[in-house]
């Protein structure tokens, strides 16, 4: 994501003014922020069930907001390490939609012959479900 990579490089080269400016563009870009880091932050879930990913976001929200830039760096590292850590655990359709299962097929034998006595004079008949 280009505007995570624009937040590292402000962060990296410690000016808080481009930071604040790349959270800005960061937040407009994740569904379910706020675009004002004085804005409480405990109600942003933008990376969904992914709760690392949102606290890590929240300290990082908080952190550049506070001016401490060196912490921001270090919640920028882990959220983007939970977010590779959470896309590689799940496989995931268009648009982040969970992939769904595949189709289960069971195969049962039935202990029946086909002439129904169970003497086996009559074929016995598989089932598949």
């Amino acid at each position: 994501m280009q505007s995570l990579n624009a937040l590292n490089t402000a962060l990296q080269s410690g000016d808080a003014s481009t930071a604040q400016t790349a959270l800005a563009t960061l937040q407009q870009n994740l569904p379910g922020t706020s675009q004002s880091s004085t804005q409480s932050s405990s109600t942003n879930q933008p990376f969904g069930n992914n709760s690392a990913a949102n606290s890590d976001y929240q300290s990082l929200v908080s952190d550049i907001g506070s001016g401490n830039l060196t912490a921001a760096q270090t919640d920028l590292t882990k959220l983007k390490s939970d977010l590779k850590a959470h896309h590689a655990h799940g496989a995931h359709g268009p648009h982040g939609a969970p992939t769904p299962p595949p189709p289960t097929t069971t195969t049962t034998s039935s202990a029946t012959d086909s002439d129904g006595d169970n003497d086996g004079s009559g074929q016995y008949v598989n089932v598949t479900v």
